[in-house]
């Protein structure tokens, strides 16, 4: 806010006194406006959803996009995910594995690119290793996926 109204300080020398008063009704307007679509967002639920560790269905494998359990997430019941979906694709950085099998991770989709590893039942990644975060694209229940 202190750049804008530096700006405006700085504008409204140059400018007579009827070019002063019409920035500062396109800035009120601006503002009014910005307000109106925080209100809306809230309102209509368009802010970014969240899940505890604990909202993770038994036999489901559930992805977070931060550490910790926290941000955006998906919760799956699939222990075969070809494709996590480009709302996630490579931003997981939690996951927990609460199925009964032993699911294997990809960096990209199809099960395919670098293995990062696996993950048995009941485990989970609070945070992956900077190797990992924000690569998983696919999971699957054995190693050799595609056969």
């Amino acid at each position: 806010m202190a750049i804008l109204t530096r700006k405006a300080e700085i504008h409204a020398q140059e400018t007579d006194e009827e070019g002063w008063n019409e920035m500062k009704t396109n800035l009120i307007t601006s503002v009014m406006v910005g307000a109106c679509l925080t209100a809306a967002t809230i309102i209509t639920g368009g802010t970014p959803a969240a899940a505890d560790a604990e909202d993770c269905p038994k036999g489901d494998v559930c992805i977070w996009g931060d550490s910790n359990f926290e941000g955006q997430y998906v919760f799956t019941p699939q222990t075969t995910r070809s494709d996590v979906g480009d709302y996630m694709r490579d931003k997981v950085t939690s996951i927990w594995n609460r199925s009964d099998r032993q699911i294997y991770l990809w960096t990209e989709q199809g099960f395919t690119g670098r293995l990062m590893g696996y993950l048995p039942p009941g485990e989970w990644v609070a945070n992956f290793s900077s190797s990992n975060n924000d690569r998983l694209s696919s999971w699957c229940t054995r190693l050799k996926c595609n056969e």
